[in-house]
């Protein structure tokens, strides 16, 4: 082994066995950064009241933001965080139609499967609530036809004492 390939070989042990020491100087770029797009004011807008919980305010600017570009890019995107705004803020039925379209238009989004989980869960509430007021209705009933029948007995119980 020469004395070339020995110092080579000791710096290249003494740089990997110190690796927390040596830092990398990136080379000067030759082309500025690429200019990322300002992104849209109602988009903007739409995730700062989302974030902040504003529903109907995000709901708001992501339906203006549609209105303005319907054929922006990240479409799944906008009408996931719609719908779910929509959502949140009372607007069920618009909601559903936001999500359906959602998954009608880009049934490959990452956002499709949880627009459709929204969309079950809703539906099984409204069953829910649907059943409950049947039963609820039932009940109201059998009570109503109970305190008849008490009514009657009441009724039967006085007439009795007066013969009497």
């Amino acid at each position: 082994m020469n004395w070339r390939n020995a110092s080579a070989l000791v710096i290249l042990v003494a740089g990997t066995a110190c690796h927390k020491n040596i830092r990398a100087v990136a080379p000067p770029s030759v082309s500025p950064p690429p200019v990322v797009a300002a992104l849209p004011a109602e988009l903007v807008e739409g995730d700062e009241a989302f974030s902040g919980g504003d529903y109907a305010r995000a709901a708001r600017a992501y339906d203006t933001y549609l209105q303005s570009s319907p054929q922006a890019g990240q479409m799944d995107y906008v009408l996931f965080r719609l719908g779910v705004s929509q959502s949140l803020s009372g607007m069920e039925s618009a909601s559903t139609g936001i999500l359906n379209q959602l998954i009608r238009e880009f049934p490959k989004s990452p956002y499709s499967p949880a627009a459709r989980i929204i969309i079950t869960l809703r539906a099984d509430m409204v069953s829910l609530k649907d059943g409950q007021k049947a039963e609820l209705k039932t009940r109201d009933d059998r009570i109503k036809q109970l305190n008849d029948d008490l009514e009657n007995l009441k009724k039967i119980d006085l007439d009795r004492r007066r013969t009497q």
